[in-house]
C-alpha cells in the first residue's frame, strides 16, 4: 500500500491484512484512479515470486474491485472526464466506470477443505474456543479471521460457478455449510450497509448455482441475515415464504422489526434535519412494513400481545430526531496562539453560547391555553393544536398516532387491544423525537392516568431527555420533583438527562451540586461520559474552581466505591486539564484518592 500513494488510499485500505510476503508477490503497482470503492492500478514491475491468489489478490478482488492496466503510459486521471460525454465515460484511454467493477477470475483454485474448515470455525462462538476464560473476554473473537473466511468462501463459490469442473465443491453449497457461512457472516462485525451488500452477493452466487434446497432452518438463517443487514424488502419476502413452516414466535417477527431498525440506522446517524420530515427517505415512515408484518402474523395464527405492539410502535422512533426536537446551544471556538506567544503555547479552547431556542419550543415559556402564531402562518392556535395540525407537523408523527389508534380498534384482522405502559412510553418517545413536546406531556398527564396506568422511569426519561435538548430547566424541575415524590427508582440516565439540561443553560455549578446530592442520597451516579462533560464545560468557560470542585466530588465517589474508573483516573484528569491550558496539581487531590489510585494501578 505504501507504493500506491498512501495519501490517496482510504484508511481501511491501509489496514489490510496483507503480509509483507503477499505484498511482494503482488509486485509494484501505481495508483492511477481512485473513486469511492473502485481502484485502477498499473503494474510497474513483475512480482518477485509466483503469485499466490489464496490471500492477497482474494482480498483486493472482494474488498476493492479493480482492473489491472498494462504498463503502457497514457494521460488521464481523476480530472480526465471528457466534456460533453455522459456521466461515467472517460477519454484519453481511461476505461469507463463499468470496467472498474470488473473482477478478475483467479487462475489458481481455492483449497476447498481449508475454506470449509475456516467457515465452520468462524461460525462458532469465539471460533470454537468455548472455555470459561474466552467467554468472559471478547479478545478471543477474531473479527479479521471471520471476514477472511467469508471472503474466501465467496471467492471459492465464484470460481466454482465459473468452472464447475469437479463435484468436490458440492459441499460448498450444501445446506449446513451455507447456514454456517451466513452465521460466520453475522460475526464479521460489519455495519448494516456493508453487511447488506455481502449478504446479497453471497445469495446471488448460491442462487446462480442452484443446488441448495431452501429448508426451514436455512430460510430462518437467511431471514436473520437480511434483517440484521437492513434488507427490509428481502426480509418481508422471506417472512412471506415461511408461511409453510411453523412460526418461531416471537423471534421470527422481532427479526422483521430488526430489519426496519437496521435500515434506519444510516438515517439516524446522518439525518439532515434541514430537509424537513416530508423530504426524508421512505424508511422514516415504516407503516406499510408494519402492516405487512401484522398481516403475516394473523395469517399464521400468531397472537398479538401488548408487549409486541409496543415494539411495533418503537419502529417509528428509530430513525433519529427531527430539527424541531433539537437546538444548538453552543459552539466550540479554537483560538490559535499569536506570533508573539512563546513556543509551545497550545491553542485556547473556549465555548461560545448561541441564541436560545424560540419561545414556542419551550413549554415553560407558554401556557397550555395561550394562543400563538407560528412562523409562516396567520392562524393563532395553542401549541398543542399546532402539533395536532396535519398541514404543519410531520407525517410520520401522524402515521404513528394513526397506527396506534388502529391497534386499539383492531388492525390486520386482530381484535382491539389495550396498550400497556410500554406502548404509551413508545408514543411519548415518538413525540419527543419529532419535537411534539405538548403531545408527549398530554399523554403523560392525561392519557396514561385515564388508562389506569402508572408512569414508570422510562416515561420520565424520555421527557427529561427531550426537555434537556431544549434547555427547559423549569419544566424539568417539575418532573424531577414529581419523580421523587412518587419514589420512582433512579438510574444513571435520569441523572444524565438532568445534568444535560443544566449544562445546556450554562449552569455548571448546579450540575455539580446535583451530581453530588444524588450520590450522597441515592448512591446513583451518571455515566462517566457525563463527568467528563461537566469538566469540559467548566474548563471551556474558565470555571477552573468549579472543575476542581467536581474533581473533589469524583474523589469522594471513587473512595466510597473503592475503585477508580480508568477514564477518570489521575493521569486522565491531568491530561484533560492540560488540554484546556490548566494544571491539576497534587494539592487538588486527596491522599486517600492517591492511595486508592496506586493500589488499583
Amino acid at each position: 500500500a505504501k507504493t500506491m500513494a498512501p495519501h490517496l488510499l482510504p484508511a481501511r485500505m491501509l489496514r489490510s491484512p496483507l503480509s509483507n510476503r503477499q505484498c511482494k508477490q503482488l509486485g509494484k503497482f501505481e495508483l492511477l484512479f481512485y473513486q469511492k470503492r473502485s481502484i485502477v492500478i498499473r503494474r510497474l514491475a513483475a512480482p518477485t515470486q509466483p503469485i499466490s491468489l489464496n490471500g492477497a489478490q482474494n482480498y483486493f478482488s472482494t474488498k476493492y474491485q479493480y482492473r489491472s492496466i498494462s504498463a503502457e503510459p497514457f494521460s488521464g486521471g481523476k480530472n480526465c472526464i471528457a466534456k460533453g460525454s455522459k456521466a461515467g465515460s472517460y477519454s484519453n484511454g481511461v476505461p469507463s466506470t463499468k470496467s472498474f467493477n470488473v473482477k478478475e477470475t483467479q487462475n489458481e483454485s481455492m483449497d476447498v477443505f481449508e475454506v470449509l474448515e475456516n467457515i465452520q470455525s468462524a461460525s462458532l462462538y469465539n471460533q470454537g474456543n468455548n472455555n470459561k476464560a474466552s467467554r468472559k473476554q471478547k479478545d478471543h473473537w477474531d473479527i479479521r479471521f471471520c471476514r477472511e473466511a467469508v471472503r474466501n468462501y465467496q471467492t471459492a463459490l465464484e470460481q466454482w460457478g465459473e468452472n464447475k469442473e469437479t463435484d468436490l465443491e458440492n459441499d460448498l453449497v450444501s445446506e449446513p455449510v451455507v447456514i454456517q457461512a451466513f452465521s460466520a457472516l453475522l460475526r464479521c462485525n460489519w455495519p448494516p450497509k456493508q453487511l447488506s451488500q455481502r449478504v446479497r452477493d453471497i445469495e446471488k452466487v448460491i442462487g446462480a448455482i442452484g443446488k441448495t434446497p431452501l429448508t426451514d432452518e436455512l430460510s430462518f438463517k437467511l431471514l436473520e441475515s437480511n434483517a440484521k443487514a437492513g434488507n427490509v424488502g428481502r426480509t418481508l419476502s422471506l417472512l412471506d415464504l415461511r408461511k409453510s413452516y411453523p412460526a418461531q414466535y416471537p423471534r421470527e417477527f422481532l427479526l422483521s422489526l430488526q430489519a426496519i431498525q437496521s435500515a434506519s440506522l444510516e438515517l439516524k446517524k446522518n439525518r439532515n434535519v434541514f430537509l424537513g420530515d416530508a423530504r426524508q427517505p421512505s424508511i422514516d415512515n415504516p407503516t406499510r412494513f408494519l402492516d405487512a408484518i401484522l398481516v403475516n402474523m394473523h395469517q399464521r395464527n400468531v397472537p398479538l400481545e401488548p408487549s409486541f405492539a409496543a415494539k411495533l410502535l418503537k419502529c417509528f422512533a428509530c430513525s433519529g430526531r427531527s430539527g424541531k426536537a433539537l437546538h444548538a446551544h453552543y459552539k466550540i471556538v479554537v483560538t490559535q496562539p499569536s506570533k508573539e506567544s512563546p513556543e509551545g503555547t497550545k491553542p485556547k479552547i473556549t465555548m461560545k453560547w448561541t441564541r436560545p431556542p424560540p419561545f414556542y419550543k419551550i413549554p415553560s415559556q407558554i401556557s397550555q391555553d395561550q394562543l400563538i402564531r407560528m412562523p409562516g402562518h396567520k392562524d393563532q392556535l395553542t401549541k398543542y393544536e399546532w402539533e395536532c395540525r396535519e398541514d404543519y407537523w410531520s407525517r410520520p408523527l401522524d402515521a404513528a398516532f394513526s397506527f396506534c389508534d388502529s391497534l386499539q380498534h383492531g388492525v390486520g384482522g386482530y381484535d382491539p387491544i389495550e396498550l400497556d405502559i410500554e406502548g404509551w412510553n413508545a408514543m411519548i418517545k415518538i413525540c419527543c423525537h419529532r419535537g411534539a413536546i405538548w403531545r408527549a406531556l398530554q399523554i403523560f398527564r392525561e392519557t396514561i392516568p385515564k388508562k389506569n396506568l402508572e408512569p414508570d422511569v422510562k416515561s420520565y426519561l424520555f421527557l427529561l431527555q427531550a426537555l434537556a435538548r431544549l434547555g427547559d430547566v423549569p419544566t424539568m424541575r417539575g418532573l424531577w420533583d414529581k419523580l421523587l415524590i412518587e419514589q420512582t427508582p433512579l438510574n444513571p440516565y435520569i441523572i444524565e438527562a438532568m445534568i444535560d439540561g443544566f449544562l445546556n443553560k450554562g449552569n455548571v455549578a448546579g450540575s455539580i451540586t446535583l451530581c453530588q446530592d444524588v450520590w450522597n442520597q441515592e448512591r446513583v451516579q451518571p455515566p462517566y461520559t457525563t463527568h467528563l462533560k461537566i469538566l469540559e464545560f467548566a474548563l471551556a468557560n474558565d470555571y477552573l474552581y468549579e472543575a476542581k470542585r467536581h474533581v473533589y466530588v469524583l474523589q469522594q465517589i471513587w473512595i466510597s466505591i473503592g475503585e477508580v474508573h480508568p477514564k477518570l483516573s489521575k493521569p486522565a484528569l491531568s491530561h484533560l486539564f492540560e488540554y484546556f491550558g490548566h494544571r491539576l496539581t497534587e494539592d487538588d487531590l486527596l491522599t486517600e484518592f492517591q492511595d486508592l489510585q496506586s493500589r488499583n494501578h
